[in-house]
């Protein structure tokens, strides 16, 4: 992994004032978790991908999510923009983020479902902040869709663009009020850009 350079981005100073061993993952303390997103972040492709894919483990195995799991989603946010390594490095994070949606929103369908509630058996209480901490991304998603130099980037982007806006308003952060429109906006335009004129 590469050097980040003399000056410390703003983001990785907090990334490392977090007590990750006092957060849990799936195999217990998040101790490597901000290690893995500083390889992400800063490694080639290689190293990134194999992070990615361990981290992918850590934070959401078989749908779960986990207190450092919303903890580091505006971190991912961060690597995610200043990753080194090339398209598979970001479709990977791009997937991360969207299975971190989906398995939030299973968790919010199960807490809906009073059954399950009364039994015990919704355990998660992070699923709508780690929505609302993925929304934190959406205007990098929305440079990603327009800009990427990738098909499948732009592809990958618009789908979590989409899949935030698909659980509706009530999830997107409270401000900027204008977060939720300007996703909207992003994909329009897209749409627009792909599809012929009508008439």
């Amino acid at each position: 992994m590469t050097d980040t350079g003399n000056h410390k981005p703003s983001w990785l100073s907090r990334m490392e004032r977090v007590e990750w061993a006092k957060l849990e993952y799936a195999y217990g303390k998040a101790t490597n978790v901000s290690e893995l997103i500083r390889t992400i972040a800063f490694g080639d492709e290689a190293e990134a991908c194999k992070a990615c894919s361990t981290l992918y483990d850590e934070l959401i195995h078989q749908a779960s999510i986990y207190s450092s799991t919303g903890e580091a989603i505006p971190f991912l946010i961060e690597a995610l923009t200043v990753a080194r390594g090339g398209p598979r490095v970001r479709l990977g994070w791009l997937g991360f983020l969207e299975d971190i949606v989906s398995s939030s929103v299973h968790w919010i369908e199960m807490e809906n479902d009073t059954d399950l509630a009364e039994a015990g058996l919704v355990t998660c209480p992070l699923p709508r902040e780690c929505i609302e901490r993925v929304w934190l991304g959406s205007g990098l998603f929305a440079r990603l869709l327009s800009n990427d130099a990738d098909a499948d980037v732009r592809s990958r982007a618009a789908y979590l663009l989409g899949r935030l806006l698909g659980e509706g308003p009530d999830l997107a952060p409270r401000t900027p009020p204008s977060r939720f429109a300007s996703a909207v906006a992003a994909l329009t335009a897209r749409l627009r850009g792909r599809l012929p004129p009508c008439g």
